[in-house]
């Protein structure tokens, strides 16, 4: 399996270990793949290709498992889940997204309502869960499964630096692959502002920006505060580590429709950092810091009261919440991490359904 490049490829990585380690009888589908050029289309192509003759000759598995795409993914992959329920297998589909419950496109309503709603089924929290239990109608079994477990995995794999526990900065960041809908522009305008009003603001922004307006704003921002704002465009598993280690709150004021648990938000949680983020998809109860998840119309608001609150403390405050609230915030993740972990192996393994 390819390196993690986002979300939905960090969990494939975790769930493919599981079944490795589980030894399960199971065919793992990922037919993931970095997108670019023509090289994308034709490495999609050929991993279809290559999962429709094993599933189709191939016989020595119980269960097919299938990370669900969008899009015009969906066709190829409802064609591989009929042969398998043709066959008589098992058949898992793990769903990332809430295309299904928002969508109006007619193709994807009928795949989801003939072929995906009839095969067991993995999904990130109970309301994602209820929502397509309103919208299809399914008896097959049901489990949730949080991305806790994947998002705690990665990070320990990283090197979490020691928290710089002298510093009286108040710190902010955030890490994405920086657009319009994942709200880059909200976090660039939030840390414009901060950065003017606050001399103690460090801001770190990590992702690759592709629009010109974000462009052009990430480069004014590092022209006014060249010692306090830092852009990196490539990160990895341990620059992220890093930078979390050394980051008060990081911020994520998605506005994307179909976003469900974004990874990088529980990755900052597993990094004991607190987590500001808009009530969208299934954000809301992943956020463990009440009133940390909000509407976009309370964004700056929110955000500039937490700040301005810490700013105000003395050095010495600043250093022993740092301390107790990341301890708390870890041990919290480490349980909801091994919770996952159980309830992955039991949708595996078909135990008994949540």
């Amino acid at each position: 399996m390819p390196p993690p490049t986002n979300g939905v490829s960090v969990v494939n990585s975790w769930v493919s270990e599981i079944i490795q380690e589980q030894d399960l009888v199971c065919k793992f589908i990922d037919t993931t793949a970095r997108v670019g050029s023509l090289k994308f289309v034709f490495t999609r192509i050929a991993k279809y290709v290559y999962a429709s003759f094993i599933v189709s000759i191939k016989n020595n598995y119980q269960l097919l498992y299938l990370p669900l795409g969008h899009g015009l993914s969906l066709l190829p992959q409802a064609l591989l889940v009929l042969i398998a329920r043709f066959k008589g297998k098992r058949v898992l589909v793990h769903h990332h997204s809430y295309l299904p419950m928002t969508t109006s496109n007619k193709v994807i309503l009928f795949l989801h309502s003939k072929v995906f709603s009839g095969a067991e089924s993995v999904f990130l929290s109970v309301k994602m869960r209820d929502a397509y239990n309103n919208r299809f109608t399914s008896t097959s079994k049901k489990w949730v499964v949080r991305n806790a477990g994947a998002a705690y995995n990665r990070m320990s794999q990283g090197v979490l630096s020691n928290i710089h526990e002298d510093s009286d900065l108040v710190r902010l960041a955030h890490a994405s692959n920086l657009s319009v809908e994942k709200g880059a522009l909200i976090v660039i305008e939030t840390m414009s502002e901060l950065l003017s009003r606050f001399e103690r603001v460090r801001c770190n922004l990590l992702g690759p920006v592709e629009d010109l307006q974000i462009l052009d704003k990430v480069m004014s921002l590092q022209f006014l505060f060249p010692n306090r704002f830092i852009y990196t465009a490539q990160y990895d598993s341990f620059l992220l580590s890093k930078v979390l280690s050394q980051t008060d709150f990081f911020l994520f004021p998605s506005n994307y429709r179909n976003e469900a648990s974004p990874i990088v938000v529980l990755e900052a949680q597993c990094a004991g950092v607190t987590v500001i983020a808009s009530n969208v998809g299934t954000i809301e109860s992943e956020i463990l810091i009440p009133g940390c998840s909000v509407e976009l119309n309370r964004w700056f608001e929110t955000v500039t009261d937490k700040v301005e609150s810490m700013n105000s403390w003395p050095k010495e405050r600043i250093i022993e919440y740092r301390r107790i609230s990341r301890s708390r915030m870890q041990g919290k993740m480490e349980y909801l991490s091994i919770r996952s972990r159980v309830d992955m192996i039991t949708a595996l393994s078909n135990g008994d359904q949540q």
